[in-house]
């Protein structure tokens, strides 16, 4: 595997570690639940589900700048294809009922 596709990788990784990052740490301060799965069901339950999926993702904002001025161009298009993976995980969760 050249590096190109290995930082394409590492960028696609970084860009799904950050939101889960950021969405742990909503159930760690927000939640009573036991567990992160039952909090997000619970917020399914409610409709909270993909917009706070939404909020988790502005992470990859950052990330996705930070890189480019490092000039780690692969990665940014990783970030990128991260992003656009969890857009669609949205619509599906929006639009599938």
């Amino acid at each position: 595997m050249n590096k190109n596709a290995k930082d394409l990788i590492i960028g696609t990784l970084m860009g799904l570690a950050g939101p889960l990052l950021v969405f742990l740490v909503f159930f760690a301060l927000q939640s009573q639940s036991s567990t992160p799965d039952a909090y997000a069901s619970r917020l399914q339950q409610l409709n909270l589900l993909s917009p706070i999926i939404s909020l988790c993702t502005l992470i990859n904002l950052g990330s996705f700048f930070l890189l480019l001025r490092f000039e780690l161009m692969e990665r940014a298009r990783g970030v990128l294809l991260s992003t656009l993976l969890m857009a669609i995980l949205v619509a599906y969760i929006k639009f599938s009922g």
